[in-house]
């Protein structure tokens, strides 16, 4: 009797033991299902989503939202370069915890570039490529960010000239045509290039007399519109001086030789244009040289950010 009854103890502790282990691992279990619900919604929404205006998606971290750009990391690339994607080609952003913000903006500036350096207080990201203009000001012709490539974002202002020698017309055969471009290497300072031709023919008591001449020109230019607050869009006035090489061939009849000669000269410029549309518009310019003044007139054609 006394064997029978350690035997069936022994035999109760034992199952009693089992259930309670199998009672415990199936509360474990629950416990461990319900853990992975809760924090499955983090996996789910573990990136930020970027719904763009045409309804495509970048998955991304957002790292900051400011006035014209939203800053992103690529969620592919965490500890890469960090992007600027303009707030006018974005419709939405869902964030990872669920919440959704619509974007607005009235910002003008629709591409989507790097970010030179972000600096937070606890790391600095170093990018490249950055095309923000050096300047936004309507009044402020630019130069080029020479610390970044060139992109269709990233040039120099430019107004190119094309006119002809107004006193000389009916002058000479073919008045003076010249073509200057002026490239702003500074905030409305330019370096103004160009070159110039002619041509006139003449018959004097029977013998034809032909003159031809070629010219180069550079120098500095200023641009007014910052001081008088005229919008580069509309318009300019300007001035400056160039340093000029004129190349000249002439030939005549009555003995029938040629000469060649040239020369270096020194003359200011001054003029202003105004726009038509975005590009071409029409402009006049005063040179002043060693040959007295002269008008040019004819048309312009700009390329400003």
């Amino acid at each position: 009797m006394k064997h029978f009854y350690s035997n069936f103890m022994v035999s109760f502790v034992a199952k009693t033991t089992d259930i309670f282990v199998w009672e415990k691992l199936q509360k474990n279990k629950l416990l461990l299902v319900a853990f992975l619900f809760l924090i499955s919604p983090s996996f789910l929404f573990a990136q930020d989503i970027i719904i763009k205006n045409d309804k495509s998606e970048l998955k991304a971290k957002v790292v900051e939202i400011t006035d014209d750009y939203i800053k992103y990391h690529d969620w592919d690339n965490l500890t890469g370069p960090i992007y600027n994607i303009s707030r006018t080609q974005v419709f939405m952003i869902n964030y990872q915890n669920g919440k959704r913000e619509f974007i607005t903006s009235n910002a003008d500036n629709k591409t989507e570039t790097k970010v030179t350096t972000k600096t937070t207080n606890t790391n600095t990201a170093k990018v490249s490529n950055t095309e923000t203009p050096i300047s936004s000001s309507p009044y402020t012709f630019t130069p080029r960010d020479k610390s970044q490539p060139k992109s269709y974002t990233n040039f120099a202002d430019r107004v190119a000239f094309t006119g002809v020698t107004v006193d000389q017309i009916g002058k000479l055969t073919i008045p003076t045509i010249s073509s200057v471009t002026d490239i702003f290497v500074a905030p409305n300072i330019a370096i103004a290039t160009g070159m110039s031709a002619s041509y006139n023919q003449e018959s004097v008591l029977g013998y034809n007399y032909k003159t031809s001449s070629i010219g180069v020109m550079a120098g500095p230019t200023y641009y007014l519109n910052e001081v008088l607050k005229i919008d580069k869009n509309k318009g300019g006035l300007y001035g400056g001086a160039a340093l000029a090489y004129t190349f000249a061939f002439a030939s005549e009849d009555f003995t029938g030789t040629s000469t060649t000669a040239g020369n270096f000269g020194v003359f200011a410029r001054a003029g202003g244009f105004i726009s038509f549309s975005k590009k071409l518009g029409a402009f006049t310019e005063v040179h002043v040289g060693e040959g007295g003044a002269s008008v040019v007139a004819g048309i312009s054609f700009k390329t400003t950010k």
